[in-house]
């Protein structure tokens, strides 16, 4: 229950109305019929740089790409002149970036070529666009992130008087909590096309 309680947390900040990232990140357009990991990458380095310049001087370079897992792994897929555009761990090639191999909700997941760290996150939605087939990366500074949470939560109740006829228990976990990333605006989102459902095909 504890990490569905984190997961609707997660998901509240990522989509909710107004507030959740996806609706206050500015729009970096990625249109591309047939997307490439190669491709993808110049409108990274092109939101980072938005990200940074909305922060002014404030900017403290502690940049984040958060990603659903299947971009993750379909920029892991992609290969360049024969060698893979993310390294793997212990491997040393011509590369676009480098896996960590940390299992899912571990944190980092690995890092750019310019250095920025990758997180990865399945709330992400992957229905958007026209044709509903869509995700998007967000691209942040990890310092204008802000959660506020109870230090004791969630909480759990057990409550067996409630359904004590039903012989039955009611088990609840609940929190309380805030959050905002526009204490300086700054977010920006790649979306398009360019991020419909990905294909595994080595590009």
């Amino acid at each position: 229950m504890f990490r569905a309680y984190g997961s609707r947390l997660d998901t509240t900040m990522l989509n909710v109305a107004t507030v959740g990232l996806t609706n206050v990140a500015t729009a970096v357009a990625y249109t591309d019929a047939t997307p490439t990991t190669a491709e993808l990458y110049p409108k990274v380095i092109e939101g980072l740089s938005g990200v940074e310049g909305a922060l002014l001087d404030q900017a403290s370079g502690d940049n984040l790409a958060v990603m659903h897992s299947r971009r993750w792994y379909w920029m892991q897929n992609a290969m360049g002149n024969s060698y893979p555009l993310i390294t793997q761990p212990g491997v040393v090639a011509q590369t676009l970036g480098a896996n960590y191999a940390e299992a899912y909700g571990r944190g980092v997941r690995g890092i750019l070529p310019n250095g920025t760290p990758v997180i990865v996150d399945n709330n992400i939605a992957t229905n958007l666009g026209a044709g509903t087939n869509e995700d998007e990366i967000y691209l942040v500074d990890r310092q204008e992130c802000h959660l506020w949470e109870d230090p004791d939560a969630p909480v759990y109740i057990r409550a067996e008087q409630p359904k004590a006829a039903n012989l039955g228990v009611l088990l609840v976990v609940y929190g309380y909590y805030a959050f905002t990333f526009q204490r300086q605006p700054h977010a920006r989102k790649i979306a398009g096309t360019g991020l419909i459902t990905p294909t595994f095909t080595g590009v």
